[in-house]
C-alpha cells in the first residue's frame, strides 16, 4: 500500500499492525475476482492503512495478488454475502472508518479525493457516506439504467450494522447517525460480458427459492415487462444508454422473469411435498 497514505504511529511488529487503530481499513470479499480486483486495490491504495480481503476459495490468482499487494487475507467458506461481509468489518477494526467494498468496485479519482477528505476531516457530525455507483458495462458507462445508485460504504464501524433480506443477501449498510453524500463515482465492473451477465441473474434468481414467497404468480408474470419498462425505460430512461442500455435492460427483464419462474415452481410445490430442488 502507497506511503502516502495518513500516517498513524508505528506500533512495531506488523502483527501488533494488524490490530492498531487506523484512520481507514478496507473490507472486500472475493471469490475469483482477478479480472476486478487489480483496479479496486489501486483506487484505494494510497487510502487505506489496512486492506482486509475475505476470500471464499479463488484459484484464480486472487489470493497471490492480494497478498503481494500488501493485504491481510483471510481463506473463510462462503456463508452467503451478507455474514461474509460482517466477518470483514469486524476483520477491519478497530479503524476510525471502514470503507466496505465489493471486488468489483473501484473509486475513480473524483471520488477518491471526496473519500480522503472526509476521512481526513473526520467531521463529529457524520457517521457515515454515500457515493453514488455506477455500472461499467461492455465497454461503456451506464449513465441511466440502474441511476442514480446510491451506496453507504463509508462509516464508523462502531455506529453502524449490515442488513440484508432473509439475513442472507442484499445486503446493506444500516448508520444510527448522520449519513452524507460524497461527490464522485465508484465504478461497479458488474459483469464480464453477456454470459457472465445472464449466469449471474441465475444465480440470484435461485437465491429467492425457499425465501421469498411474493411473486410468482400468473399477474405478476405477467406485469414483469410493464415493470421492468417502467423503471428502467421510463423512469431512468436507459434508452438514452444506447445499445448499452437496451441489452442491460432486456437483462433485467430476464432475471425478473426468471425469478418468477422459481417462485412459480415453489408455488407448485407447497412446503412439505417430496420433490425435487430445481437449484441443486
Amino acid at each position: 500500500m502507497n506511503s502516502t497514505a495518513p500516517q498513524q504511529p508505528d506500533t512495531g511488529s506488523t502483527s501488533d499492525a494488524s490490530q492498531a487503530m487506523v484512520r481507514l481499513a478496507v473490507a472486500i470479499t472475493t471469490k475469483d475476482s482477478i479480472r476486478t480486483l487489480p483496479r479496486v486495490l489501486a483506487s484505494v491504495e494510497d487510502l487505506a492503512e489496512r486492506i482486509i480481503v475475505v476470500d471464499s476459495g479463488s484459484t484464480d490468482g486472487t489470493l497471490e495478488f492480494a497478498r503481494d499487494f500488501g493485504c491481510i487475507v483471510i481463506e473463510r467458506p462462503w456463508p452467503g454475502p451478507l455474514k461474509q461481509k460482517e466477518f470483514a468489518i469486524a476483520q477491519a477494526v478497530p479503524a476510525r472508518w471502514v470503507l466496505l467494498l465489493d471486488s468489483d468496485e473501484s473509486l475513480e479519482d473524483d471520488l477518491r479525493e471526496s473519500v480522503r477528505k472526509a476521512i481526513l476531516d473526520d467531521d463529529p457530525k457524520y457517521d457515515g457516506w454515500a457515493f453514488n455507483r455506477k455500472v461499467w458495462f461492455l465497454g461503456g458507462w451506464l449513465h441511466h439504467m440502474y441511476q442514480p445508485e446510491w451506496r453507504t460504504r463509508l462509516f464508523r464501524a462502531e455506529k453502524s450494522h449490515l442488513e440484508g433480506k432473509a439475513g442472507l443477501y442484499h445486503d446493506r449498510v444500516v448508520v444510527t447517525g448522520r449519513v452524507g453524500k460524497l461527490a464522485g463515482i465508484c465504478r461497479h465492473d458488474m459483469y464480464a460480458d453477456l454470459r457472465d451477465m445472464f449466469m449471474r441473474h441465475l444465480r440470484y434468481a435461485e437465491r429467492t427459492f425457499g425465501r421469498e414467497h411474493r411473486g410468482g404468480t400468473p399477474r405478476a408474470i405477467l406485469l414483469a415487462p410493464l415493470e421492468v419498462f417502467y423503471r428502467h425505460g421510463i423512469r431512468q430512461r436507459a434508452f438514452l444508454d444506447g445499445k448499452r442500455g437496451w441489452l442491460a435492460m432486456a437483462a433485467a427483464l430476464a432475471a425478473k422473469l426468471m425469478k418468477h419462474t422459481y417462485q412459480c415452481y415453489q408455488r407448485l410445490h407447497p412446503p412439505g411435498e417430496d420433490y425435487e430442488n430445481p437449484c441443486v
